[in-house]
């Protein structure tokens, strides 16, 4: 039977065995889906948006997309144009947005504490987390309103932080 002390020096060891990059991706990570929670819990509490509230977006977006067409960014208006209404199938999906955000939140907060513990199943959780981060939205929003900057965004950082997470899998071995 182990005593307190020889697992504390147990755990002391794994800690300095940690490679730097993961602590460092973790800490990343951490950091933005910190934000990604209180955003998403700021969200819970306000509710959906109001009529006026969107009809105050779209006046907003409209001028945005104003200001594009008039330096002659037509690519870009028409962005705005697909923001707008994917912001509105969003707040139209308020619940099931976010309720699949609020899992996909704790998935990669699990994935990124199992890893720090040497737990492959969290680098399998990340990867589970970042697909939902990218293609989640597409339940409840038609693809026509997800801007392709949007996506190809999301698959870029997603695909880096697995890239990354990956190099670290030789320390994980639980």
């Amino acid at each position: 039977m182990n005593t307190m002390n020889e697992i504390n020096y147990q755990e002391e060891q794994e800690e300095q065995k940690r490679p730097t990059l993961l602590t460092v991706l973790a800490v990343l990570s951490f950091i933005s889906l910190g934000f990604s929670v209180l955003g998403n819990l700021f969200s819970w509490v306000s509710g959906p948006a109001s009529e006026e509230a969107m009809y105050d977006q779209k006046v907003e977006f409209t001028k945005s997309k104003a200001q594009m067409l008039e330096v002659g960014a037509d690519g870009f208006a028409k962005m705005f144009d697909q923001l707008y209404l994917m912001m509105e199938q969003t707040n139209q999906s308020f619940f099931l947005s976010q309720s699949l955000t609020t899992i996909m939140l704790g998935l990669g907060i699990v994935g990124v504490i199992f890893m720090l513990k040497g737990k492959r199943l969290g680098f399998h959780l990340y990867i589970i987390y970042s697909l939902l981060a990218v293609g989640g939205i597409f339940m409840y929003v038609s693809p026509a309103n997800v801007p392709l900057l949007v996506t190809i965004l999301g698959v870029v950082f997603s695909g880096i932080f697995i890239f990354l997470y990956s190099r670290n899998l030789h320390w994980m071995t639980k």
